[in-house]
């Protein structure tokens, strides 16, 4: 759930169905390889994940959506 098609990951089962998906292992661009093994080369990946994170979550509140995209059942 730490790769970046997962976040924000607000509702996990909802990222499971229609986010999870599989992936390159190594992507070249303009002759620049930015990821090597599944490894992101070009940026600090850690760190857009946590602020797409938060990020998310904020949009969903400012939207209201938060309690509406929440599954119903506890999340362990």
């Amino acid at each position: 759930m730490q790769s970046p098609e997962w976040q924000p990951v607000l509702n996990p089962i909802a990222n499971l169905v229609y986010a999870a998906r599989g992936g390159a292992d190594t992507v070249i661009c303009d002759g620049r390889v930015l990821m090597r093994d599944k490894v992101v080369l070009s940026i600090d990946e850690k760190r857009a994940l946590k602020e797409a994170k938060e990020r998310g979550a904020r949009i969903a509140e400012r939207a209201g959506l938060r309690d509406r995209i929440r599954p119903t059942w506890p999340i362990v």
